[in-house]
């Protein structure tokens, strides 16, 4: 019976420091997404110019067409304070990657925080990060671009 009470006293203890820890969050608005519901929509944060390159991301979402409302999805992730950015795939195909036609270019939509992509080349992890510092709740806009 000892034991049961110190395991979930430790348990008590270890999941209110871990809130207490991750106090930051980024909410994400995802806009101008096509109006179905076919696929999902693929968040990944980067961290750094490497990781983006060789799209190892550190962490990553799915979110269900099925929530979307007036071509729109709002997620919040938590976070610790630190640089980050974001990549989204409107992966319609659910394959878990970014389809291309013949000529290379990308059949399904993508967006970047903060950052609404005007040309074909892909953009530099310096054009869409931001800051998230200690106990601040980012906002961060992603506006998808279908070819």
């Amino acid at each position: 019976m000892r034991t049961k009470i110190i395991f979930i006293l430790s348990l008590f203890f270890i999941v209110t420091q871990s809130s207490v820890a991750v106090s930051q969050s980024i909410n994400v608005t995802i806009k101008n997404l096509k109006n179905n519901t076919k696929g999902t929509v693929r968040i990944a944060v980067f961290g750094d110019e490497k990781g983006f390159k060789s799209e190892k991301y550190f962490f990553s979402m799915i979110c269900d067409k099925k929530n979307m409302k007036d071509g729109q999805i709002q997620v919040s992730i938590p976070v610790i304070a630190g640089v980050y950015g974001l990549s989204v795939l409107d992966d319609e195909n659910d394959n878990g990657k970014m389809d291309y036609n013949l000529l290379g270019i990308p059949k399904e939509g993508f967006g970047f925080s903060n950052f609404y992509l005007k040309r074909l080349r892909k953009p530099k992890f310096a054009d869409f990060s931001f800051t998230v510092e200690d106990k601040e709740v980012k906002d961060v806009t992603v506006k998808m671009k279908y070819l």
